[in-house]
């Protein structure tokens, strides 16, 4: 039988038919049109569908050697190549989730999280009852002079002319400032106290005048700590994700794109990883796809650090940062 029909009748899944001139050894087939250099007339995709051993890897090292990373664009559609590089291409930054670990952690995957996190969405990884803030030590007391003054002018606009029975609270503080007939006012006199004192000020917050401030620094505390967790959260993704890519991300209308550090060096981690499997890049259809094949068999999937309390200076950075979008 001529070369050339040997060539044609597997390219056209006639393997079958010939298999036994090579002892049904695909890999035999293979280094005999190698070492003829008729490598390239052989269909790879034919190749990857009679493979049940890993020879189609071993082919795609050679093709790796003999044609490049270029070869493999064509099966990878999240793959753009230009005179920079190569590029991930993502529609949205949550899809490198895929790369984490799938394991619990603490009620959610780091999968999960790195997918909430670097989602569009804003993401509440702590939801609090305003039972669980200490309106003087989790706000007040990181709060800057500036807005420090402006919270006061507040509560005194809410509470002027209000007369309040010193019987109705705990704290010595309130009948000290009570008349003989035990009422007192929140005033220009005493609101400085009032905002020194965390006990006296945390009593004066369940007030039903000041609910709707009360509302309005209750969000601002669930924002700024959320905000802070999941900065430091994407601080660590960065690190991580940094062993594949080069930089940070690019943003092209809604597309999103990661210059990839080392994208032929990938290929053949993978490729050399999977020689003993039938699975191929033929069948993984994106690079991310192919990366976390190559982690769960070979490698070790990418793990973050789940911190069990946001970080108290980025939460003061925040509450600052943020306080005019919620009291005025």
């Amino acid at each position: 039988m001529k070369v050339s029909e040997l060539i044609d009748r597997f390219n056209n899944g006639e393997w079958y038919k010939i298999s036994k001139l090579f002892n049904n050894d695909l890999s035999t087939f293979i280094n005999f049109f190698d070492k003829k250099g008729l490598l390239d007339k052989i269909d790879i995709e034919s190749i990857n569908r009679n493979d049940d051993d890993g020879t189609i890897n071993q082919v795609c090292l050679m093709y790796l050697d003999k044609y490049g990373p270029d070869y493999f664009l064509k099966y990878l559609g999240d793959v753009q190549k230009n005179e920079d590089g190569y590029f991930l291409k993502l529609d949205d930054l949550s899809e490198l989730s895929k790369l984490f670990d799938s394991g619990d952690s603490r009620g959610m995957t780091d999968e999960e999280i790195v997918s909430e996190v670097l989602s569009p969405d804003w993401f509440e990884m702590y939801t609090f009852s305003s039972r669980d803030v200490d309106w003087y030590s989790d706000i007040v007391d990181d709060l800057n002079d500036d807005n420090l003054k402006t919270l006061k002018g507040v509560v005194l606009d809410k509470l002027s002319g209000v007369e309040f029975d010193s019987e109705d609270f705990n704290d010595e503080w309130f009948y000290d400032q009570s008349d003989d007939n035990g009422m007192f006012t929140i005033n220009e006199t005493n609101i400085d106290q009032v905002f020194s004192d965390k006990s006296v000020f945390n009593e004066l917050m369940w007030l039903d005048s000041l609910s709707e401030t009360r509302s309005e620094l209750y969000s601002l505390y669930s924002l700024s700590y959320n905000e802070a967790w999941n900065d430091e959260v994407y601080e660590q993704i960065k690190i991580k994700i940094s062993d594949y890519f080069d930089g940070d991300h690019i943003w092209d209308n809604e597309d999103v794109y990661f210059k990839i550090k080392n994208f032929e060096g990938d290929l053949r981690d993978f490729m050399t990883c999977m020689e003993d499997y039938s699975d191929s890049i033929i069948d993984k259809y994106d690079y991310l796809d192919m990366v976390k094949m190559y982690m769960t068999t070979c490698g070790e999937e990418l793990r973050i650090y789940n911190p069990e309390y946001a970080d108290s200076d980025l939460v003061k950075k925040n509450l600052n940062e943020y306080f005019y979008n919620y009291i005025s």
